[in-house]
């Protein structure tokens, strides 16, 4: 278990449109997941904010991390970096604009 939180330790989350509507975000499978892998998950973007996973852009949340410089993934990133056992590469999880 050790060895798993390990994968996305120092990775704080937030999500931007992931979830649907009404649902609630900390009991989401990817939130779930995030958290088992070892990321810490939030609601809301903040200083520690590491990364926004969102499936498009124009949401205040990417545009706030695209100001900050910080990274904008697809979900899949979360369930590549799982599946890994190792964070996988940002950079191949873009999101579209």
């Amino acid at each position: 278990a050790d060895e798993r939180r390990g994968v996305l330790a120092g990775v704080e989350l937030v999500f931007s449109r992931v979830f649907p509507m009404g649902t609630e975000a900390r009991e989401h499978q990817l939130w779930r997941l995030a958290e088992q892998f070892g990321a810490k998950c939030g609601t809301t973007p903040g200083p520690s904010t590491t990364h926004v996973v969102a499936v498009n852009w124009g949401t205040e949340k990417t545009s706030w991390a695209a100001e900050r410089g910080k990274h904008v993934v697809l979900p899949q990133w979360v369930e590549c970096s799982a599946l890994l056992w190792r964070k996988a590469d940002e950079r191949m999880f873009p999101v579209k604009a």
